[in-house]
């Protein structure tokens, strides 16, 4: 297509900037274009084995032309499902949207949900397995499973590690479990570079045991938000925005519940507020205990709070105290320990822990420990066989976890990934997986809800999905691939299986019975605060647009304006005005970011409304195995990610003097020169 004279005239006269580029920088413009066409109908310009399609000599039965087809199932992010509906012509899926009938998000859709048919159909995707990067066949690594099979068989799978990305999947928690009934002595582990147990911590603080919190917020009049970014990205933004907007539109005689904000950065959900306030990520905690102050919980002292802070609280308090038993405290999961005790304590007084929705998180596979764990033990001699199961450590793990050198003390290392990604490239054999669309599989949805996955293509490479995988580690050498989920479901529907499994294949949820809400107390153990230090608040996000990194060879995604700022194609250091006023920086001006002892270098960008002692790193991008579109792009801030302190720390901003210009998709208050008024 970028030789095509007619589209290259067509760009031109669009674009008119494009004609400025030099031919190299034009050409992968050109190139880049056809992530924005291929949501509008047109086809990308990028050759791979699947975007010829031959016509039909003969029209398979059942088939007509132009007429979708529809099928209920789910995509994932971050281990929790998104249920969908997909629109599939001539048996290519070409749209999700979400599934109406299932109780988490009605019919709602947010946009990793939208952008999941286009990593289906991404060509750096992995097509084949191999073992050091050479192409092999699946009957070599059945040959190899086998072998390793008999060694487990001697040890009873003394040795054997296996490392999983965060999953709610109930047949692969079945499968895992019965594994290590089979070889007693293997070991697991679990890594979640941003959800999964790291979300679980601060609950397991505050309440001493860990819950999946899910906010009613429809039955709230007044919300007070610590640094909870709660309409923000994640697996949770749907079912919230939907609660949310429940709540916002009532009758004359229930008022809109109203927000108030306090946070370090601005959020989406905090330009919703009725009062917000800029405090920083390590006030945060006074400003709890001012709350719980207010309230007279025990040990809570008048904190020293500056005349905007306490007006703020005032307001605060004064909208709760009205709310008559219908107000609720919310607290980031980003945050630390102290601010979420004390978060605890105050809803306990005002009578919300109800309205907290608490729940027993998504079964997961019993005792996992954790990467730094897997490091000390590989380290120790203790680790032979290493199997990687969806997750990427290699780019996701703090630096000073050094995992790149832990895996190649490894005698032998498989990762199971749809990308041959930065941890792939490492490991001895890599098994690529299928994609969701294509899978037979299940998951949970953040309310608990559980939805069987269908495949709704057949798969495009030689590829499986990880049941089929894990199968063989059990010694089936050939599965069927729905026989693992359908062999999980069976002990769970009982009588007359046939009927009930095709419903749920039909409505795209599995009609559980919910389990009685959990009893949850605070924690009577004594509030420690954050250690006081000098230097910068430093503290890490997911990106809003490519999360945890998860997304960044798709070329949709990386175009999408992020919240607020509308940059795109690349992260940056957010700074607030008074910081960047003290150091004399203005947008795109490149400084070094210092934590310990390591640093990484990027643009920064001054974001009016964040705190003056707050800096802000995002997650996801300085990648180099993500493909064509994801590698090279930003800054890596898991580069400085400290291990015990991984969402918020300290640390110091130099500026280096060389600048860059970003990518954003409008100016502010920039219209062209047109007169707005007569």
């Amino acid at each position: 297509m970028s030789g095509d004279p007619a589209f290259e005239t067509w760009v031109d006269a669009e674009y008119p900037v494009a004609a400025t580029f030099g031919p190299t920088a034009r050409r992968t413009f050109l190139k880049l274009m056809g992530a924005s066409f291929a949501l509008a109908g047109l086809t990308g310009c990028e050759k791979s084995p699947f975007v010829a399609a031959l016509p039909y000599v003969e029209q398979p039965q059942g088939t007509e032309v132009g007429v979708p087809k529809y099928y209920a199932t789910a995509v994932t992010l971050d281990g929790y499902a998104q249920p969908v509906i997909v629109t599939t012509y001539s048996g290519r899926p070409t749209k999700l949207d979400g599934n109406p009938d299932h109780p988490a998000t009605q019919g709602r859709s947010d946009v990793f949900m939208q952008a999941a048919v286009l990593d289906l159909y991404d060509p750096d995707r992995a097509q084949a397995p191999n073992r050091r990067g050479e192409p092999v066949t699946w009957n070599d690594v059945q040959h190899h499973i086998g072998l390793l099979r008999q060694q487990w068989a001697q040890s009873q799978g003394e040795g054997l590690a296996l490392l999983l990305g965060h999953s709610t999947s109930p047949t692969l928690i079945r499968q895992i479990e019965a594994l290590v009934r089979e070889f007693p002595k293997a070991q697991i582990y679990e890594h979640a570079a941003v959800g999964g147990g790291r979300w679980l911590d601060s609950t397991r603080a505050a309440y001493g045991q860990p819950l999946q919190l899910r906010p009613q917020f429809e039955n709230c009049e007044v919300v007070v938000s610590l640094d909870d970014d709660f309409l923000g990205a994640g697996p949770d933004q749907v079912a919230n925005a939907r609660a949310w907007s429940a709540a916002r539109h009532r009758t004359a005689d229930k008022p809109g519940l109203a927000l108030y904000m306090a946070e370090a950065l601005p959020s989406t959900t905090g330009a919703m507020a009725e009062a917000r306030v800029a405090v920083d990520a390590s006030r945060t905690w006074l400003i709890a205990q001012g709350l719980a102050n207010s309230y007279g919980v025990a040990g809570a002292a008048k904190p020293d709070l500056s005349a905007k802070e306490q007006r703020w609280l005032d307001r605060a308090v004064h909208a709760c105290r009205s709310a008559r038993g219908r107000a609720l405290v919310t607290c980031s999961r980003f945050g630390d320990d102290a601010t979420a005790s004390w978060v605890a304590r105050t809803n306990e007084v005002l009578g919300a822990n109800a309205l907290l929705g608490a729940a027993a998180p998504a079964p997961n596979v019993a005792n996992a420990k954790r990467l730094s764990d897997l490091v000390s033990d590989i380290r120790g001699g203790a680790v032979e066989t290493l199997v990687i199961i969806d997750a990427n450590p290699a780019y996701t793990a703090s630096a000073w976890l050094a995992f790149r050198d832990a895996i190649a003390k490894v005698k032998s290392s498989v990762h199971l990934g749809i990308h041959r990604d930065e941890t792939g490239a490492l490991c001895e054999w890599h098994l690529p997986l299928t994609h969701t669309l294509e899978s037979w599989s299940d998951a949970r949805s953040i309310d608990g809800t559980a939805t069987i996955i269908q495949p709704t293509i057949t798969p495009l490479y030689d590829v499986r999905t990880v049941h089929h995988v894990i199968a063989l580690l059990l010694g089936d050498m050939d599965p069927l691939p729905e026989a693992p989920v359908r062999d999980t479901w069976r002990a769970a529907l009982g009588d007359d299986f046939e009927t009930k499994w095709t419903r749920c294949l039909h409505d795209g949820y599995v009609p559980e019975q919910r389990t009685a809400p959990p009893n949850i107390r605070a924690a009577a153990t004594a509030i420690v605060p954050p250690l006081p230090d000098d230097g910068l608040d430093i503290v890490f996000r997911p990106d809003p647009t490519i999360w945890d990194g998860s997304f960044a060879n798709n070329a949709w995604l990386q175009e999408l304006p992020k919240p607020l700022t509308t940059l795109t194609w690349g992260n940056v250091i957010s700074i607030g005005p008074a910081l960047a006023m003290r150091k004399d920086l203005t947008n795109g001006d490149h400084v070094r970011i210092r934590v310990r002892d390591r640093s990484i270098t990027g643009p920064v960008w001054v974001l009016p409304g964040q705190a003056p002692n707050t800096v802000a790193l995002t997650l996801g991008y300085g990648r180099s195995k993500a493909g064509r579109v994801g590698d090279g792009l930003g800054y890596n801030a898991y580069e400085v990610q400290p291990i015990d302190q991984p969402w918020q720390t300290k640390g110091s901003l130099h500026k280096l003097g060389t600048r860059e210009t970003l990518a954003v998709t409008q100016l502010h208050h920039r219209m062209e020169g047109l007169r707005l008024h007569p």
